[in-house]
């Protein structure tokens, strides 16, 4: 039995796992989570839950910004965030957001010399009860050498 080239293998599987629709579901979340969202249970939002970089070269830095808003009539207190892996840099503007107030968080992706499609987490902590963490999908396919 002849085995298929190792290339061809690693590409077939990289296509594979970037159009699998359980891996990366359409926003980035699962359907509980989006479901608990519809009902308006959360009091911090985030315009939008995941973003696509798109293709990336290696050793490149990517940016992009999230807006929160608290949509409660109470302040919410010890807003901060973490990435999940060394590649990204994340800060927020601000660490308490006053009812109706919005704040950003800026996330930087470097793509170091990583390679493939990569799903990465970006989480928003808070002293909210009802959503103690906010889990934000990064998603980008980074290719070696030069991207025409």
């Amino acid at each position: 039995m002849r085995r298929m080239p190792r290339p061809l293998a690693l590409t077939l599987l990289v296509l594979l796992l970037w159009t699998a629709p359980d891996v990366w579901a359409e926003d980035g979340i699962d359907p509980a989570e989006a479901e608990r969202r519809k009902k308006g249970h959360a009091d911090l939002v985030l315009d939008r839950y995941a973003h696509d970089f798109g293709t990336a070269k290696q050793k490149d830095v990517r940016h992009t910004e999230f807006t929160y808003t608290n949509r409660s009539s109470k302040p919410i207190r010890g807003i901060r965030a973490r990435g999940e892996c060394g590649c990204n840099a994340v800060t927020v503007s601000h660490a308490e957001l006053e009812p109706g107030a919005s704040g950003v968080l800026k996330v930087e992706f470097h793509t170091l010399s990583l390679s493939g499609a990569m799903l990465k987490r970006v989480q928003l902590f808070t002293s909210d009860p009802s959503r103690g963490r906010i889990r934000i999908a990064l998603k980008v396919l980074i290719v070696e050498g030069l991207v025409v």
